[in-house]
């Protein structure tokens, strides 16, 4: 046997080995080792970590939130479900409950009221009794069959809350309806002399395109959003982009009048307003202590 058939094959044939041949680490780190210790690439990481550092102190001394810690109704509100069942002559006849998981998640929240109320100027103290003992299919029945004989004397009202989010505005009727097959025939602001202070609404009418003969349906929505009013969804957003504040809310208050010419669906709004805004407004939060929480915790 030659002295060649003892060694490795790699040194038999003159091959290289990937050590290195003093200090044995291989060529591939040796390589890496020589770009991180580039002065570029020394004075870039420099650079990097100074405005890491600098940005982490920018928002520390600013005091800049990225995301909005939630503002509880139990603590500066009340439950949306506390809502009065009697808002002057407007009478609650439905009930309330939760809605399914689906829905639920669709929704994007679990706090919420879904109502309907009768002016009991129009129908009477007996009618309104016998729609709050009736079950909820009865009442429903019954509600489209007075919609049908007079759109005024019923209102479907939507309350719904969400806080801790950044930016996002879920579930406006502007897709929601057109998505169930309806067109939008009328889009206007309107403002109503409310109280506490004036509502500025999107008010729009839907028809229906389907084919199936449903009712139209005037509907008008707005919005609070830490403290503030809008009609604009893209307000709502805005506000909640405010990377000064801490805390984020906010809540869309939706009504709906079928089968009414849009004349007579913004009176019945505008009187249903008149006397719910108020109570609605004591449900929100007030957003003067929810500062002052913010204050008294920093």
């Amino acid at each position: 046997m030659s002295a060649d058939q003892t060694k490795p094959a790699s040194v038999a044939t003159g091959a290289t080995t990937s050590a290195g041949p003093a200090t044995g680490q291989p060529i591939g780190n040796i390589g890496l080792m020589r770009h991180l210790l580039q002065p570029g690439f020394v004075i870039v990481a420099l650079i990097l970590l100074v405005c890491a550092i600098g940005l982490n102190a920018a928002v520390t001394s600013m005091k800049l939130s990225f995301q909005k810690k939630p503002v509880e109704l139990t603590v500066f509100g009340k439950e949306l479900t506390q809502l009065p069942m009697d808002l002057g002559p407007w009478k609650m006849v439905s009930h309330d409950g939760r809605l399914n998981v689906d829905v639920e998640d669709a929704l994007g929240t679990q706090q919420y009221v879904f109502r309907d109320y009768v002016d009991e100027r129009l129908v009477g103290a007996e009618m309104v009794q016998r729609l709050r003992e009736m079950d909820e299919m009865q009442c429903r029945r019954a509600l489209t069959d007075m919609q049908m004989r007079d759109p005024r004397a019923t209102i479907s009202l939507a309350v719904t809350y969400y806080t801790g989010l950044v930016d996002t505005v879920a579930h406006i009727p502007d897709r929601c309806y057109i998505a169930d097959g309806y067109q939008p025939t009328e889009y206007v602001v309107k403002t109503w002399p409310t109280q506490p202070d004036e509502t500025n609404a999107r008010f729009i009418t839907f028809e229906d395109q389907t084919g199936f003969g449903k009712m139209a349906r005037n509907v008008a929505y707005f919005f609070f959003v830490n403290g503030q009013q809008t009609s604009d969804p893209l307000g709502v957003r805005v506000a909640l982009q405010n990377l000064t504040e801490e805390y984020g809310y906010y809540s869309k208050v939706e009504l709906m009048v079928a089968q009414a010419k849009p004349a007579v669906a913004e009176a019945v709004m505008a009187d249903f307003l008149g006397f719910a805004k108020p109570e609605i407004v004591q449900c929100l939060p007030d957003w003067q202590k929810v500062l002052a929480s913010s204050k008294d915790k920093k």
